[in-house]
């Protein structure tokens, strides 16, 4: 954290406050553009020999292309929905980053995947057009579910579901679609390892400490239960038999109206 305060102070000017949620609205403003001009999205596509050739602004435009098509009626509802999420997470992460490290974060994760998309152009007709901009969005969604795992949606309006699990099921999906790309080539994880470089740097070192972090918890819970009580004393003792979890360990015990305590035996036996 203290490198990143010194670039924010050294590199004020890139903040771009309001960059996330900018992108969001393009892409919405792209679907709306695709709905009434459909060869629009050729112009907008990478093209690495387009490029080389003047048409320097598929450099960037492959960024605003939506992760949703109009291909339907019920998807000119759908893209609404698509709007309004987009908000909400550029607006969370912008708020929790800062305006610098949200930048940062886009202008990383573009700059990746133009890097993918130069290094694996020849191979991009087997990858999905709206690759990128998929990508950039899968990267910030992912960001948020990172940093707000407890937060819910309403799945079709009717069932809330924390963002965690849409976030579990989209990475394991990302990991199918890799293990069945693989078959063909590396092109295709290798693509998509790169696209999701910057989140991988920021949320693989969170996750391990997490998980350090936890540990150390649980062993100090532990190390704390022991001391509280003697070891080999048991914390379970039946008031009819004398039983106790280590001598009846498959029994369990429960408190009785007179307040004491039985085993599941004398449980039993009671009329």
């Amino acid at each position: 954290m203290g490198l990143v305060n010194t670039l924010e102070r050294r590199f004020a000017w890139i903040s771009f406050p309001g960059l996330l949620r900018g992108i969001v609205i393009l892409q919405f403003f792209t679907f709306f553009l695709l709905a009434f001009r459909p060869e629009v999205l050729e112009l907008l596509v990478f093209d690495w020999p387009g490029i080389r050739s003047g048409e320097v602004w598929r450099l960037l435009s492959f960024v605003f292309i939506p992760v949703l098509f109009p291909t339907s009626t019920i998807s000119f509802i759908f893209i609404f929905f698509v709007l309004l999420i987009g908000f909400l997470i550029a607006d969370s992460l912008e708020n929790s980053w800062g305006a610098f490290r949200a930048s940062v974060f886009c202008y990383a994760t573009i700059l990746c995947q133009i890097i993918a998309n130069i290094l694996f152009h020849k191979h991009l007709p087997s990858i999905p057009l709206s690759m990128g901009g998929a990508l950039l969005d899968q990267s910030l969604f992912f960001a948020f579910a990172t940093l707000f795992p407890r937060y819910e949606f309403r799945l079709m309006l009717l069932f809330p579901i924390q963002v965690c699990v849409l976030a579990i099921v989209n990475a394991v999906l990302l990991g199918l679609a890799i293990i069945v790309s693989s078959t063909e080539g590396i092109h295709v994880p290798a693509y998509l390892l790169l696209g999701f470089a910057p989140y991988l740097v920021w949320a693989v070192p969170l996750l391990v400490n997490h998980l350090r972090n936890r540990a150390s918890t649980l062993h100090r819970q532990a190390a704390f239960q022991a001391r509280q009580r003697p070891a080999g004393e048991a914390f379970h003792t039946c008031a009819s038999c004398g039983a106790t979890e280590h001598s009846h360990p498959d029994r369990e015990f429960r408190m009785t109206e007179q307040d004491e305590e039985l085993c599941s035996a004398c449980l039993d036996e009671q009329p």
